[in-house]
């Protein structure tokens, strides 16, 4: 009895399922992600970023310390085999300190990033939001996905250039 309900609860859901689709068959994709990193501003205030000094330093010193690392590395390949173990020990270490360094380097520069785009998102969201709104209205899109979700789309569902297009005419 209970798998002649679910047969026929499937064969009434493959009758009305299309015609409910049909109702609202627009489907949109977006990138907020690429929204917000396209937008005029966005971009305007990852240069003032990379302008900084101090972000300049940074990078600068991350840079050094991986060549540095570098350096050692092959050093070590190609003389650790004439190296007593004291020597194979400092080298080790020296190698250690400078990996933790740039670790250390490492993950300053990402929070530096990370705080821009959290900087950003807050100060482009609301208006980024009702721009999908509008567009949604618009092209009657009845489902919006992230393009994350998505395995294959052609670019007719993609809305994102659309959205950034609208932002950067809203934007000084």
């Amino acid at each position: 009895m209970i798998k002649k309900i679910i047969v026929l609860c499937s064969v009434v859901s493959a009758l009305f399922l299309p015609s409910v689709a049909l109702a609202q068959s627009n489907i949109g994709v977006i990138s907020l992600e690429a929204v917000l990193a396209a937008s005029n501003y966005s971009r305007q205030q990852f240069q003032k970023l990379q302008a900084n000094p101090e972000y300049k330093k940074l990078l600068e010193k991350i840079k050094s310390l991986k060549e540095e690392l570098q350096t050692l590395q092959k050093e070590g390949e190609t003389k650790s085999l004439t190296w007593s173990n004291d020597q194979k020990r400092s080298h080790i270490e020296k190698g250690q300190k400078k990996l933790a360094e740039y670790k250390q380097l490492g993950a300053q520069e990402l929070n530096a990033r990370n705080s821009l785009e959290a900087r950003l998102e807050k100060e482009l969201g609301p208006r980024v939001e009702e721009i999908v709104n509008v567009v949604i209205q618009e092209k009657k899109i009845g489902l919006l996905l992230k393009s994350q979700a998505v395995f294959y789309r052609t670019a007719e569902f993609d809305i994102t250039e659309e959205v950034i297009k609208r932002l950067n005419a809203t934007q000084p």
